[in-house]
């Protein structure tokens, strides 16, 4: 299928699934600088052909003079050896890769790079020959420049600082390589970020492999997505680029729709206070209308108040009689009971004293104390006249009769007098109700006279109620209603969902041979306990030992460095077996042998870079290293630049 085929059935696919024309689809396409990539075009190899630099050492190394040069390079395995560390082996390869990226990587030592005066790197993409030349006595500046088949020089380019420099070599080798920069959208905070154009510094990490082992492909943490897209870009995988460039857009365009829904639901919140406040301000002025007096209904207040008095006024004076009644009849039965009493007792007292006179028996006259004859007692028993005056001592009288009648009569009065007490009492308290009743109503009628005697402010009230409501309801037609779909959003999740299927449908294969690919190369280079291995999607490595499971982070260093190289082989061969593979084909490793390797295993990756580098004629692969014999022994003796001893590869 064309590529321009490819290009509108893709549109109109996006258009269906957002549901909008596909004039929408490229009016958004064009906005976000979204290109598609269906075909990726056959990348050039890269060969370094020269590596010199020159400079001046320190006086603590007495000034020595620096001239390195390296030359007649090819594709194939290349060595720098030391016998000891800090000879000079890491520096030829930062040294390289300044020159290829334009900027100085952090491993390359303060001291070696001011040491330097001038460098230069020569290599071929397909078989043609380019060289970028530097100068940095005062600052940095130099040239790219390309050479004819004749052998004529040619300027490219040139740069006079640090910064063009690396714009000069990005410019350079993206156009050559034909790469896309990689977007990916760095979040900020909840709501901020921005998008992240990734270009050939971040890119050409893929052909490093230092001591830093974090992340599988590259430098950059697998978090961010990139080091998953260039292992997708340098194996060929269509639309990868597209999907890069959409994933950032659409990231951007979700941050920017959700802190629009952030501002517009402060707005509505702020606006729901707003209101609230003005409803309270409208409730506490209708409850200072409410207590203000009304004319009217102030003056109809007042009548039924009088009125209410001139009632209570005559109950008072018709209690007040029958209070004066109550107390005359009180007061007679307070004196009838007291005459009773007095009569009972002067009864109870004479019979008492009656008894006892009668109890006597005298043996004398009181008078003459005469003596008594026997014949006048024994008479007065017989007769019961008194034996000294002859009157009847006994009367016929019913005394116990006489004085119940009397308790009974008193009795009566004392009751007649409890009823008349508890009736002048409960007259005495309802008099006093009444007379405060009397007392609250003449308050009452006084107070709302008051009211009539002062000024109203119940005109201005109802004008600030008016001015209240009208406040409301103007705020609530305005409450901010929730904002529609955004439709770049819509469109760009379309068009992310779409491309991702794209990209997906040659993925899922090139990552299972990838994955096939590791644990072979692996395998090759010591870790025979390896059985399986599955690249996912988000750049995480699984790893099968057996029956146990791990991941390429949970390993040890040196397994690390051991994956992370089969991961490059794998992804390399796999590109070519596939004729979709995008890597330069140049690869420097450092320091392999400071990882805990044994000679063995070392042997078995230095082995299986060789044997790789036969079958892919172009692959370039520089090693530098402690001195072993592993390495020795599989590269070509004039492959290799070595130190001996204490002596300086330069």
């Amino acid at each position: 299928m064309k590529k321009s085929v490819k290009i509108q059935a893709w549109k109109e696919a996006i258009a269906n699934r957002a549901d909008v024309e596909i004039s929408v689809v490229e009016q958004v396409l064009a906005e976000y600088r979204i290109e598609a990539s269906p075909v990726l075009q056959t990348p050039k190899t890269l060969v370094l052909k020269e590596i010199r630099f020159v400079g001046v050492k320190d006086e603590r190394h007495n000034h020595a003079k620096i001239d390195f040069a390296w030359g007649d390079l090819d594709a194939g395995i290349y060595a720098c050896l030391t016998e000891k560390n800090l000879r000079g082996k890491s520096s030829i390869l930062e040294v390289v890769r300044w020159l290829l990226r334009g900027c100085e990587p952090s491993n390359l030592q303060t001291d070696v790079r001011s040491w330097l005066t001038e460098a230069s790197l020569k290599f071929e993409l397909d078989d043609v020959l380019f060289e970028i030349e530097v100068k940095c006595t005062e600052g940095v500046h130099g040239k790219l420049s390309r050479y004819s088949k004749g052998g004529k020089k040619r300027r490219v380019n040139g740069f006079q600082s640090d910064d063009e420099f690396g714009s000069v070599m990005a410019s350079f080798f993206m156009h050559e390589f034909r790469m896309d920069s990689v977007a990916v959208h760095r979040k900020v905070g909840e709501f901020g970020g921005k998008t992240v154009l990734h270009g050939w510094q971040a890119l050409s990490s893929a052909m490093f492999i230092g001591t830093d082992y974090t992340t599988l492909v590259g430098e950059i943490p697998p978090a961010t997505g990139l080091p998953f897209r260039m292992m997708q870009m340098y194996l060929g995988v269509p639309w990868v680029s597209t999907l890069a460039a959409t994933k950032a857009a659409q990231s951007e365009m979700t941050r920017k729709v959700a802190a629009s829904d952030q501002v517009l639901k402060n707005a509505k919140q702020e606006t729901q206070n707003r209101i609230e406040v003005l409803e309270s301000e409208l409730m506490a002025k209708q409850k200072q209308l409410s207590k203000l007096p009304d004319l009217d209904t102030t003056t109809d207040k007042i009548r039924r108040l009088r009125h209410q008095h001139e009632n209570l006024v005559e109950e008072l004076r018709q209690l007040s009689l029958q209070a004066k009644a109550t107390l005359a009849t009180l007061e007679k039965a307070e004196q009838m009971f007291a005459d009773d009493r007095r009569e009972y007792q002067l009864f109870v007292d004479g019979n008492a004293a009656d008894f006892v006179f009668r109890s006597l028996d005298p043996s004398c006259c009181p008078r003459c104390d005469h003596a008594i004859p026997d014949a006048r007692k024994k008479q007065e028993h017989e007769s019961n006249e008194c034996a000294v005056c002859g009157e009847q001592v006994h009367a016929d009288v019913p005394t116990a009769e006489i004085q119940k009648q009397l308790k009974d009569r008193m009795a009566a009065s004392k009751k007649a007098r409890t009823v008349a007490r508890k009736s002048s009492k409960e007259l005495v308290a309802q008099r006093t109700e009444l007379e405060h009743s009397i007392e609250a109503c003449e308050a009452d009628i006084a107070s709302e006279s008051r009211k009539l005697s002062k000024p109203s402010n119940r005109g201005n009230l109802k004008t600030e109620i008016a001015i209240l409501e009208a406040r409301i309801e103007e705020a609530s037609a305005n409450l901010p209603k929730d904002s529609p779909e955004n439709m770049d959003l819509l469109v760009l999740n379309a068009v992310a969902d779409e491309t991702e299927k794209l990209v997906k449908e040659v993925q899922a294969e090139v990552l299972t041979k990838v994955s096939e690919g590791i644990v072979q190369y692996a395998n090759r280079f010591g870790m025979t306990s390896l059985t399986s291995a599955t690249l996912r999607g988000n750049m995480t490595l699984l790893l099968e030992r057996g029956e146990s499971t791990t991941s390429y982070s949970k390993v040890t260093a040196g397994e690390q460095l051991r994956l992370k190289v089969a991961a490059i082989l794998s992804m390399l061969k796999v590109g070519e077996e596939l004729g979709v593979g995008r890597y330069p084909g140049l690869l420097l490793v450092d320091s392999p042998a400071a990882q805990e390797i044994a000679l063995e295993d070392l042997e078995q990756l230095i082995g299986g870079l060789v044997d790789l580098a036969d079958e892919i004629k172009h692959l370039q692969v520089f090693v530098a290293s402690v001195a072993s014999k592993a390495i020795r022994s599989r590269v070509d003796e004039s492959r290799v630049r070595q130190a001996l001893g204490d002596d300086y590869l330069w």
